[in-house]
C-alpha cells in the first residue's frame, strides 16, 4: 500500500512539473486567453533516475499565454478625483461626458464634462430620491438616470426632478444591485432579489422604421420582424408550464402589463423574469451582445444565457468545489461578480475563482486562476496528497487575484479587470500581457478594493470601495465595448437634440383575469407540495426591508440571539418549540481547542440594523464569529457549522440574520459568504450543548469528522451567498421536517464568519395557539399580524376577491414551481389589492407576510416592544433595583418608542 501510495505521489509531481515547466517555456502566458485553441501532437519526456517517462500533453494550449507583469509598464499614472463619494458602488457616464458616482451611504454625486466640482444628490435635498444606499447607475438612451437603492427599488432621474418606483409601481425586487441598457431596444434590465424587472420605454429602433413593432413573449422586447399571430388559449395549454407563464399575458395588448413575463410589449410598460422563466435566483449582474442576446450572472447559480425573445434560458454552471488547477474548461464557480461582452461577441465572467472567456458567444468557456490560487489549494482541509505549488515565477504570469470585481472590455481587444484585493490590471486578449496597477500615493493596501470600472474618452474611471473615484490616462484607441458591471457608457440620448425627456410610467395594476390566470400554476405547486418529504431544502428570498425589527415576523417557533445576554444568547422558544439549534466551529483549524467566538460590539445601540431585544427592551449589537482573522484568507475555513434538528413534520422557514458591521473599515469591507445547507444523519454527530463549549465536537468524533469530509466535496441541498454587503439581511430557507439538518456558513476569502440571529418559522406546518398567540419574549403583549375581518368578502370588489384566492393559494406553494410563484403571485395580488381600494387591515396583514414596512408599521412596532417593556417591568417585581445596579441593563428611553 506505502509503495502504491508512493507511485501516485510521484507521478502527481512528474505531471506537474512537466505542466509547469510547458507553461513557463512558452514566450506568452495563460491558457485562458488565447486566440487560437488546439492541442499539441508532441510529446513531453522527463528522465527520472535511469529510466524515462513518457507523458501526454493533452491540455497544455500554446501560441500566446500570459507574459510576466514584472515585463508590462506598471500603471501609475492614476489621477485621483475629489469626489465625495468614498464607498463607491457604481460610476456611469452621462450623455455629454458627466460623471455619475454612487456612495453606498451617502447618495449620488455628479461632475460635468470639463468640470471639477461635484453636485450632491441626496435625500436631503432632492425630492422623489428615497433613499442614500445607492446600488448601481445607468443612463438609459433618452439621458435619464436610473438608481437602484438598498431596499427601496429604484429612482429616475431626468434632469430636473426624481421619481421612486417601488415594489408597487416598480420592479419586483427592492434590493436593486444592477441596472443596464440593452443595446437592441433600449430597454432597462434591473437585477434584484427577486429576478430580472424591465422597462420598455419607447424602442429606440420604431422611430427609424416608421411602425410600430410586434413583439414575442418574455422578452420585453421589441423587434424587428413581422411576428405571427397570437397563440390561441388551448395552444397555450399545450405548452410547459414555464412558457404558459410566460405566454398568458397576450391579452395585454387592452393596457394591462403587469404580468410575469408577458408577451405582449406596449412601450412604457413594466415586464418580470423570474425563477419561474428558468432564471436561477439572485441574478447580480447583466450583458448584452449586439444581437440582444442576455449574459446574466447571478450570486452563486452560475451563468444565464438568452437569446431574444428570452423564452428559454440556458444556464452554465461550473463546480460547486474549487477546481485545483491553474486553467481549464468551463466556468471556475458558481459564483458570478460580474459579466461583460467586448468585440467580437467574447464574453467575459468574472468569478471568486478568476476570468472565464468565451470566444462563440458563450456556447463554452475556458478560466483563468489568480495568483493566490496555489495557496487556497494548500489551504484545504484535505489538499491533494503530494501537491506541491508552482514555482513563484509560473504565479506571476496569472491574474493578479482570483476574485474579479468588475469587467471593461475596450475595442482594440484588451480588458481591464477590477480584483478585490490587488488593484487592476489590463489584459491583452491577444497576446496573453498583463499591466497591473500600482497604489499612487495616498492610497494603502486596502485600497486595492476595485468595486466598479467604466472608459470614456481616453480614460478609464476607478471606483474604489474605501477611497472614492479616480480616472487614469489611457492611449491608443480605448472605446468603451458593450456593458460591464457597475460602470456603463450612455448610448446618444434624445435630450441632446432638445427633447423634452419624460419619466417612466408606473407599472400598471393586473386585473381580475390576469390573476385569475396564476391559479393553475399555484394548484399544481400545492399538489407538490404534499410530496414534500425530508431532506428538503430550497432557497427562498432575501429580507433587505425588516433589518433589526424582527420580534413577530421571525422565531415565532424559535429563535436565538446571538451572544445576546453578555457571554448566552437570549432564546426565543414558543411552548411546543420545534427545534433544536447548536453551532460550532468548523473541522479545519490549526489550534485543536479552536472554538466559536461570541461578541458584543455595542452593549447598548441606536442602531436599527441592530437586533432588538424585547428581554431588555434595547437594541445590542453581538454575534457569534468563527474566529477566521487568526487565519489567511486562502485557509478553507474555520467557517460557522450551525445544526438544526426539527422534530416536527411539515415545513419550516430558516431565517439567519447577517450583519456586516464593520464593513466601512479596514478588511471587514472584504465579506463574501456563501450559506449551505445539507441534510445530517443522527449517526455522525453527538448532541452538542452550549456552542461556546462546543467547538471540539468534530475533533473528538471521528463520524462527524466522516460526515463534515463528505459535505465538504458534496452538492449542498440548497444555498445562498452574502457578498460585499454592509447592510443586514435575512437570508431564508424552506426545510422539511422531522429530520436534521447542517447550515454551513463559508467564509469564502474573507476576513471571518458572523452570525447575528437564528430564526424558525412554520411555513406549511400544522398552526398551533403558539401561531396565533403572544411571544413570550413580549410579556403577554400579542404583536402578531392584523387580522382582516371575517366578514370582509361580502364588501370586496371582484379584483380584491381574486387577489384574495391569488393570495391564499400562494399561501401553501413550495416545490419547484411553488417557490419560484409564491412571490411574484403574492406581490402582483398586493398590486391588484392596492389598487381597488381594499381595507387597511387586509393590506396591513399583506405587508406583514411580505416584510413590506411602511413608516406607520415601524410606528406600530415601535409602540408594540415600547408596551411589551413595560408589562415586563409590572411583572417582574424587583427588576428595578436590579437595574438601578447594573448600568448595562438600564432601558434606553431614546430608543423605546423609536425602534
Amino acid at each position: 500500500m506505502k509503495r502504491l501510495l508512493a507511485m501516485f505521489t510521484l507521478r502527481s509531481r512528474v505531471v506537474e512539473r512537466c505542466y509547469i515547466a510547458a507553461r513557463v517555456s512558452t514566450a506568452h502566458s495563460n491558457a485562458g486567453f488565447r486566440p487560437t485553441w488546439h492541442r499539441p501532437s508532441a510529446r513531453c519526456w522527463l528522465w527520472k533516475g535511469a529510466g524515462v517517462l513518457r507523458l501526454a500533453v493533452s491540455g497544455l494550449l500554446v501560441g500566446a499565454g500570459i507574459t510576466a507583469a514584472a515585463a508590462q509598464p506598471n500603471l501609475t499614472t492614476e489621477t485621483r478625483l475629489h469626489c465625495p463619494a468614498k464607498f463607491v458602488t457604481a460610476i456611469a457616464v452621462g450623455p455629454r461626458g458627466g460623471l455619475w458616482a454612487s456612495d453606498e451611504n451617502t447618495g449620488i454625486y455628479h461632475c460635468k464634462a470639463g468640470a471639477t466640482e461635484w453636485d450632491s444628490f441626496n435625500t436631503a435635498n432632492s425630492p422623489g430620491l428615497v433613499s442614500n444606499h445607492i446600488y448601481s447607475l445607468c443612463v438609459d438612451v433618452k439621458g435619464r438616470l436610473w438608481a437602484g437603492t438598498l431596499r427601496h427599488g429604484v429612482c429616475v432621474y431626468n434632469g430636473t426632478q426624481w421619481r421612486h418606483y417601488g415594489i408597487t409601481t416598480g420592479p419586483l425586487g427592492s434590493h436593486v444591485v444592477a441596472i443596464v441598457n440593452n443595446p437592441r431596444d433600449g430597454s432597462v434590465w434591473m437585477c434584484t432579489e427577486a429576478g430580472i424587472s424591465i422597462y420598455q420605454g419607447e424602442s429606440i429602433t420604431s422611430k427609424a422604421q416608421g411602425k410600430s413593432r410586434a413583439t414575442v413573449s418574455g422578452s420585453n422586447v421589441a423587434k424587428s420582424v413581422r411576428q405571427p399571430s397570437p397563440l390561441t388559449p388551448a395552444q397555450i395549454a399545450k405548452l410547459p408550464l414555464n412558457v404558459q407563464m410566460q405566454l398568458s399575458g397576450q391579452s395585454q395588448r387592452s393596457g394591462d402589463t403587469s404580468h410575469l413575463g408577458a408577451a405582449a410589449y406596449k412601450p412604457h410598460t413594466w415586464h418580470y423574469i423570474t425563477r419561474m422563466n428558468g432564471l436561477p435566483p439572485n441574478p447580480d449582474c447583466i450583458a448584452f451582445n449586439k444581437q440582444g442576446t442576455a449574459f446574466v450572472g447571478t450570486l452563486c447559480g452560475g451563468l444565464a444565457i438568452a437569446h431574444y425573445p428570452y423564452t428559454s434560458w440556458r444556464v452554465i454552471k461550473g463546480p460547486w468545489h474549487m477546481p485545483r488547477t491553474a486553467d481549464g474548461r468551463g466556468l471556475p464557480s458558481n459564483l458570478i461578480n460580474c459579466v461583460a461582452v467586448g468585440p467580437g461577441g467574447r464574453v467575459y465572467v468574472g468569478t471568486d475563482l478568476g476570468l472565464a472567456i468565451s470566444r462563440n458567444g458563450g456556447e463554452s468557456f475556458r478560466y483563468e486562476r489568480g495568483r493566490d490560487y496555489a495557496a487556497k489549494v494548500l489551504g484545504l482541509w484535505h489538499p491533494p496528497i503530494g501537491y506541491r505549488p508552482p514555482p513563484q515565477a509560473f504565479l506571476n504570469k496569472l491574474l493578479p487575484g482570483d476574485h474579479i470585481t468588475c469587467v471593461a472590455p475596450v475595442a482594440d481587444g484588451k480588458v481591464w479587470l477590477g480584483t478585490w484585493r490587488e488593484g487592476y490590471a489590463l489584459l491583452n486578449t491577444h497576446s496573453g500581457a498583463i499591466s497591473q496597477s500600482r497604489l499612487t500615493a495616498g492610497l494603502r493596501s486596502l485600497d486595492g478594493y476595485i468595486n466598479a470600472l467604466a472608459i470614456t474618452q481616453g480614460k478609464l474611471l476607478i471606483g474604489r470601495y474605501g477611497s472614492g473615484v479616480a480616472e487614469l490616462q489611457t492611449t491608443g484607441s480605448f472605446q468603451p465595448a458593450i456593458a460591464a458591471r457597475n460602470g456603463h457608457s450612455a448610448p446618444p440620448p434624445a435630450a441632446s437634440q432638445g427633447v423634452p425627456i419624460g419619466l417612466p410610467t408606473p407599472a400598471a395594476a393586473p386585473s381580475a383575469a390576469k390573476l385569475a390566470s396564476w391559479k393553475p400554476t399555484l394548484q399544481t405547486a400545492k399538489q407538490a407540495t404534499k410530496q414534500i418529504e425530508y431532506p428538503y431544502a430550497a432557497f427562498l428570498r432575501n429580507d433587505w426591508r425588516t433589518q433589526g425589527d424582527w420580534v413577530g415576523r421571525y422565531g415565532r417557533q424559535y429563535g436565538i440571539l446571538c451572544a445576546a445576554h453578555f457571554d448566552l444568547s437570549f432564546r426565543v422558544v414558543s411552548g411546543n418549540y420545534a427545534a433544536n439549534v447548536d453551532a460550532v466551529c468548523g473541522p479545519h483549524h490549526r489550534n485543536p481547542f479552536e472554538s466559536m467566538r461570541e461578541w458584543e460590539t455595542a452593549a447598548d445601540t441606536h442602531n436599527p440594523r441592530s437586533l432588538y431585544i424585547p428581554q431588555l427592551g434595547y437594541r445590542r449589537q453581538t454575534n457569534w464569529d468563527d474566529h477566521g482573522e487568526s487565519y489567511p484568507t486562502t485557509f478553507q475555513g474555520p467557517d460557522l457549522w450551525v445544526r438544526l434538528h426539527l422534530h416536527t413534520s411539515g415545513l419550516y422557514r430558516l431565517s439567519l440574520y447577517l450583519y456586516n458591521k464593520d464593513g466601512h473599515s479596514g478588511s471587514d469591507r472584504q465579506r463574501d459568504w456563501i450559506i449551505e445547507v445539507y441534510p445530517l444523519q443522527r449517526p455522525y454527530c453527538r448532541p452538542m450543548i452550549r456552542p461556546v463549549l462546543s467547538a471540539m465536537v468534530f475533533q473528538n468524533n471521528y463520524l462527524a469528522q466522516r460526515w463534515a469530509a463528505w459535505a465538504m466535496q458534496a452538492t449542498p441541498l440548497a444555498v445562498d451567498r452574502a457578498v460585499n454587503f454592509w447592510a443586514p439581511l435575512y437570508t431564508r430557507f424552506a426545510l422539511a421536517g422531522p429530520g436534521e439538518y447542517m447550515v454551513r456558513l463559508v467564509r469564502g476569502s474573507s476576513l471571518n464568519t458572523e452570525i447575528c440571529g437564528i430564526f424558525l418559522d412554520k411555513a406549511d406546518a400544522l398552526r398551533t395557539q403558539f401561531d396565533d398567540g403572544a411571544m413570550e419574549c413580549l410579556w403577554g403583549v400579542n404583536y402578531r399580524a392584523p387580522r382582516a375581518p371575517i366578514d370582509l368578502a361580502a364588501k370586496l370588489s371582484p379584483v380584491v376577491k381574486s387577489a384574495m384566492s391569488v393570495w391564499h393559494q400562494a399561501k401553501h406553494a413550495f416545490g419547484v414551481h411553488g417557490v419560484s410563484a409564491r412571490w411574484p403571485a403574492r406581490l402582483l395580488a398586493y398590486r391588484a389589492a392596492a389598487d381597488n381600494k381594499p381595507p387597511g387591515a387586509l393590506m396591513a396583514r399583506w405587508r406583514w407576510r411580505m416584510d413590506i414596512w411602511t413608516a406607520q408599521d415601524r410606528k406600530v412596532f415601535d409602540a408594540n416592544m415600547n408596551k411589551a417593556f413595560w408589562s415586563m417591568l409590572r411583572q417582574w417585581k424587583g427588576l428595578k433595583q436590579f437595574m438601578a445596579t447594573n448600568q448595562l441593563l438600564q432601558p434606553n428611553s431614546g430608543e423605546l418608542g423609536n425602534g
